[in-house]
């Protein structure tokens, strides 16, 4: 074991990185190497290794299902952003683009609704629902390729239980990389409110977009997301009000490509909300690799909702909390459901604090690695392993 009473670096560039030692500092239980959050090299590499090839959830069924029905949104890593368009075709079939105009590159959509076609705001550049270029403005003119030649970039599209996810490069079928998450998610009863066979065909799910932004590497803010160790001492007057976080009723466990925590309501929260003591246990929060959060809690009148991250810069992220209404919203006392909402809004506000503040010692060039517990952190060195199992192969040489 090194001398741990020295603050140099164990890398001090992407270079220096040695992929026996990560292996070995890994397997004592300790964090990844300070450089992976502070080297552009690293974050280019993620881009490749990462981002690019990731499933990235974009939506949930229920918002396209008719003919003409589309949503928007985009998939981004360190260096890139790629705007996404899904639309439903005439044909009812689910597709992808990337949604950049073949003329100028300018949007072929915004937002979410309904539309007979796709059309570029800029030029009036017109796109079928399948992607292909329907009429351009003034094109007897003549000058430009055949108009098959200009549809729309596709990508691959699937669906998983309401889900609608999207990838810029498939590495493997969507149902590899959620495979180990609907195994825990149905020991667990999650309700899977999107499904075809959940979703009420006559309810208008509309989402409700929260953004989010932190000044601290992705990585270090979806640590802070995936373990509770530093719940009673950062969310004191926050998380803490609403859950029990000591170990004894916090589990936290992991799976193939992500973790789980589930914990039970404070009894007085659980008492005002008037739970039974079988809804007690309400708190269900799943992470799936690389950047997805579900949570199944308590219904407080904003449905259920999905979250994910990305990173702004090496040193920053920016996220958003999609939720959705729900056809059967139950009523609860309001003052509470008030104070709820805001011990949410603080622990989310204290979260991103704390992460901020560790890339503040990650980018000081005095942080080589840390030490994990083996059990508080056990969610931790999973995810650890993660990442490196994403990056190693561009280190073995």
């Amino acid at each position: 074991m090194p001398d741990l009473r020295s603050p140099d670096s164990l890398f001090r560039s992407m270079a220096d990185v040695d992929a026996t030692r990560v292996d070995s500092l890994l397997d004592d239980g300790a964090t990844l190497p300070g450089i992976f959050y502070t080297d552009e090299g690293i974050a280019a590499l993620e881009d490749e290794l990462v981002w690019r090839p990731s499933w990235q959830i974009v939506g949930v069924e229920p918002e396209v299902r008719n003919a003409g029905d589309y949503l928007t949104s985009h998939i981004s890593g360190t260096g890139f952003t790629v705007p996404i368009v899904v639309t439903r075709d005439r044909d009812m079939q689910l597709r992808a683009f990337v949604n950049v105009c073949r003329h100028r590159a300018h949007f072929v959509a915004v937002g979410c609704g309904h539309k007979r076609f796709l059309q570029c705001s800029y030029h009036g550049w017109t796109y079928e629902l399948n992607g292909c270029l329907k009429s351009v403005p003034r094109s007897e003119e003549g000058g430009l390729p055949p108009l098959d030649q200009l549809g729309l970039y596709p990508l691959a599209v699937d669906t998983w239980k309401g889900y609608i996810f999207v990838t810029l490069r498939e590495a493997e079928p969507l149902s590899a990389a959620v495979s180990a998450l609907q195994t825990v998610l149905d020991e667990q009863g999650f309700g899977y409110p999107f499904a075809p066979e959940n979703a009420d065909p006559a309810f208008t799910y509309e989402r409700v977009v929260t953004p989010q932004s932190g000044p601290s590497n992705w990585k270090a803010m979806n640590e802070n997301n995936i373990e509770c160790y530093h719940c009673p001492t950062t969310h004191r007057h926050s998380f803490s009000d609403m859950y029990k976080v000591d170990p004894s009723h916090y589990l936290h466990r992991e799976f193939d490509r992500g973790v789980y925590h589930l914990s039970d309501f404070q009894d007085r929260v659980a008492a005002g909300l008037g739970l039974p003591a079988e809804r007690a246990r309400d708190y269900q929060f799943y992470y799936l690799w690389p950047n997805m959060y579900l949570e199944n809690g308590l219904d407080i009148g904003y449905g259920a909702n999905v979250q994910r991250l990305w990173p702004d810069g090496v040193h920053g992220w920016k996220g958003e909390i999609v939720s959705y209404a729900l056809p059967a919203t139950p009523r609860y006392d309001p003052d509470l459901v008030k104070q709820i909402s805001e011990w949410w809004r603080l622990t989310m506000e204290e979260d991103a604090e704390a992460a901020g503040r560790v890339q503040t010692g990650l980018r000081s060039g005095l942080y080589s690695w840390g030490y994990t517990l083996p059990e508080s952190e056990r969610n931790m060195r999973h995810f650890y392993r993660l990442v490196w199992n994403a990056l190693a192969p561009a280190f073995r040489r």
